[in-house]
């Protein structure tokens, strides 16, 4: 044995002095895998290098400095997401969410709010019942008719009862408001009237649906609270005030959980059916004055059925309660109709009135709904909600793909957000059993490993770590940005996310395996002493494009269809062949035996580096998507909160209402 090799084998065994026998070992193991072809001036280098090798020194800086930066973003990032669940799981189901003290039940923003803020928004915590919930929020302020209009819809629809002074007590602190009257007139009215039944064709044919009076008294004093009511000064339900005050307290939302956190507290305010219960009385009262010819009771009824449909029209604030206007519509026209034709006033105008309101509900129901823009570009929630909105009005002008596009982009960077935090975990688990993996093996071979990592140059370690993470980095990319095949503007309900997930697996892969396969090549480069080889490239080679051509696949497979199952299949096939790759890694080394295992131990440690930066790489990729999520939000013009839900709810809003106004003023009833 020649010097210079005699002096590799002292660098490399050097950690094992202390132990004779291992020291021994080693040296037999390793002289009989080296190669004595190699000139020595080479072997001399690859000795000095293993000589000043410092990878604890450097490898552990490069652990602690990777965990320090990404540990901290990976867990905000995940417990943001864990109180996002907490905070909608709390808004769809407040009460137990508060019996249970679950902690950060509500957003972060409002932590630091007053008690008033967080009862308007929230009700009060750790309540039992819905009415001990928001019965706080009515007494931080007595007098104010808007707190006690909603603990009192509250009541209502979890007790079925009224406060007993509750006319006395609204019309002391909201007077000349007629709105407390209809509450009163509508409430629990089943020992009132009994609603018949009818078949469905007789009712879309507009035949009235037959009432029956059960307590003529009763419904007499019901009926003269209707009167008072229209005849009031204002009309108030004040539900619309408490929305507005709660949408004030809210901040603008600036990424996907805080956009549907909003939309929770909005879908948790009360809406009063007494309104559309009120219905029932007017059509009850109409066919009772047709029964008994009392025309100047229909008189008295038409101005009240007209003074309540105006009103309930202008203030419908929400879908809901547009929708409520038209229900109170639909549902009397015909009592009306018949009334004013028996008893001969403005027949004709409640005929015609009556003919719009059903040609117009069968025209809605009728008219095929073009969802095609929405279906392949709407987001998640975009998707599911725009086509029922929709549904409602007729003659607005569709949506269009670049309205729906910031949509669809939060949807992705969110996505986004979550598959990076995902992808950290999955690449800390690689390194976790990798470390835990060279405790199975003997300290000879474990030794030898991490020292003849030490072969490695320089240029070796830019090839690692720039060719197996720079470089799949870009190329990701590159197919999500720069090129049609990252189908950002394509929603979730015909794709169903296969194209991001597949691009964020197929990044997750190359982050894998192009480090090792770039480990296994520079070992032949740098380990020709200790006869390291790199066999069954071709393999290697196809396994390296998998990922890139995965990548295309999907891209290519939009819109869904037998086509799009064919390439997910290849693309599949594709990311099995880097899993084989990574788990037996065939053709990276040939050696057997005892010189085989330590160069394992070896390509093992010299790839370890490189998954660490992987999970760098996951963990700087969080805020770069939501800083994108972010900035389209900021454009979404569709989905942001608006007192009426969302804005594009509120167009159709609008919409609907003007609809019912022009069917009122073409068919005027005086």
């Amino acid at each position: 044995m020649s010097e210079a090799t005699e002096n590799f084998v002292d660098a490399v065994v050097a950690p094992l002095e202390d132990d004779a026998e291992l020291s021994l070992t080693a040296r037999q193991q390793l002289g009989e895998t080296l190669d004595p072809g190699v000139p020595e001036s080479e072997v001399a280098s690859a000795s000095e290098r293993v000589g000043r090798s410092a990878w604890k020194r450097w490898q552990k800086g490069w652990l602690i400095a990777v965990l320090l930066v990404s540990v901290p973003m990976v867990l905000l990032t995940v417990g943001k997401l864990r109180r996002s669940v907490n905070e909608v799981r709390g808004a769809i189901n407040p009460i137990w969410t508060m019996a249970v003290q679950e902690p950060n039940a509500h957003p972060a923003w409002a932590q630091g709010m007053g008690t008033e803020a967080r009862l308007i928004l929230f009700g009060a915590e750790g309540a039992v019942t819905e009415v001990d919930r928001w019965r706080p929020l009515w007494e931080s302020d007595r007098e104010n008719p808007v707190y006690y209009q909603k603990f009192v819809m509250v009541q209502q629809n979890e007790e079925k009862r009224l406060p007993a002074d509750f006319l006395e007590f609204a019309q002391s602190i909201d007077p000349g408001n007629g709105w407390y009257r209809v509450v009163v007139a509508a409430h629990e009215m089943d020992h009132l009237i009994k609603m018949g039944s009818i078949p469905r064709a007789d009712r879309e044919a507009g035949k009235a649906i037959p009432y029956e009076i059960l307590d003529e008294d009763e419904f007499g004093k019901r009926i003269a609270l209707l009167h008072e009511a229209s005849a009031a000064p204002r009309l108030v339900s004040h539900h619309k005030d408490l929305v507005e005050l709660q949408f004030k307290l809210m901040p603008r939302p600036r990424d996907f959980p805080e956009l549907v956190r909003s939309y929770m507290i909005f879908a948790d305010t009360t809406i009063g059916m007494s309104s559309m219960k009120s219905s029932r009385l007017i059509a009850a009262e109409a066919q009772r004055c047709q029964r008994e010819g009392d025309r100047d009771a229909f008189l008295k009824l038409e101005k009240t059925w007209k003074r309540m449909v105006e009103t309930q029209i202008e203030q419908s604030n929400t879908l809901v309660e547009a929708l409520i206007a038209q229900a109170f519509m639909s549902g009397t026209l015909s009592s009306m109709r018949d009334a004013a034709i028996a008893l001969e006033v403005n027949d004709e105008a409640w005929t015609d009135l009556e003919t719009a309101i059903r040609e117009r509900k069968e025209e809605i129901s009728k008219a095929p709904l073009d969802e095609a823009v929405i279906s392949q570009h709407g987001s998640m929630l975009a998707s599911l909600s725009l086509p029922m909105v929709g549904r409602m009005i007729r003659g607005m002008d569709p949506l269009t793909r670049e309205e729906l596009l910031p949509s669809v982009r939060v949807d992705q960077a969110f996505l986004g957000r979550i598959l990076c935090a995902s992808g950290w975990q999955v690449v800390g688990m690689v390194v976790l059993v990798s470390w835990l993996a060279m405790f199975s093996i003997p300290k000879v071979t474990r030794v030898l490993g991490r020292r003849l990592q030490g072969i490695f140059r320089p240029v070796d370690w830019m090839w690692i770590m720039l060719g197996g993470l720079i470089a799949p980095l870009c190329l990701f990319l590159i197919f999500r940005y720069a090129t049609p095949l990252g189908r950002l503007d394509w929603g979730p309900r015909l794709t169903l996310y296969a194209i991001p997930i597949g691009h964020f697996i197929s990044l997750l892969l190359m982050w894998l395996v192009w480090p090792m396969i770039l480990a296994c090549w520079r070992m032949e480069k740098a380990g020709a002493v200790v006869r390291w080889t790199f066999g069954k490239r071709w393999f290697a080679g196809l396994v390296m494009a998998g990922p890139p051509v995965a990548m295309i696949l999907l891209g290519m497979g939009v819109p869904m269809g037998t086509h799009s199952l064919i390439l997910l299949g290849c693309a599949t096939f594709l990311g099995v062949l880097c899993l084989v790759w990574l788990l037996f890694r065939p053709g990276c080394g040939s050696q057997g035996g005892f010189a085989g295992r330590v160069e394992s131990a070896a390509h093992l440690y010299a790839v370890r580096p490189a998954w660490l930066g992987a999970m760098l790489g996951f963990a700087l990729l969080i805020p770069f998507f939501h800083a994108e999520e972010r900035r389209w939000m900021r454009r979404d013009t569709i989905l942001q909160p608006t007192t009426s839900m969302t804005a594009y709810e509120s167009r159709v809003t609008e919409h609907l209402k003007g609809e019912l106004r022009d069917i009122l003023e073409m068919h005027p009833l005086e």
